[in-house]
């Protein structure tokens, strides 16, 4: 069964950098010092609520007949990398088979 989506809004996939840490009890090494010297590459998925020149706001719920959403995200503009949108599968008819040469259809 084919749902329609109760949601009227763009599902995206969004790339983006973040600043990463660790906790206070955790160490750092040599070794670790210049592969932890780079940003985090992040790709959230969700549906877009808004984009301007701040950063772009997604959502992962939908709220079904209201006009409310759960599980914001908030992307600065200068942390994205791509944003790609995303379309939903739609179940495919299956391909009528081929007669195999020789044999007539029966109908």
């Amino acid at each position: 069964m084919i749902m329609k989506l109760p949601i009227d809004l763009p599902l995206v996939a969004v790339q983006w950098t973040d600043a990463h840490g660790s906790s206070a009890n955790e160490r750092l090494t040599e070794a670790d010092k210049e592969t932890q010297h780079q940003p985090a590459f992040m790709l959230s998925l969700g549906w877009l609520l808004w984009q301007d020149e701040k950063g772009v706001t997604i959502v992962s719920e939908a709220c079904i007949g209201e006009n409310e959403w759960r599980g914001r995200s908030f992307i600065p503009a200068p942390l994205i990398q791509s944003i790609t949108p995303l379309a939903v599968a739609r179940k495919k008819k299956p391909k009528t088979e081929k007669l195999v040469s020789g044999i007539s259809e029966c109908k």
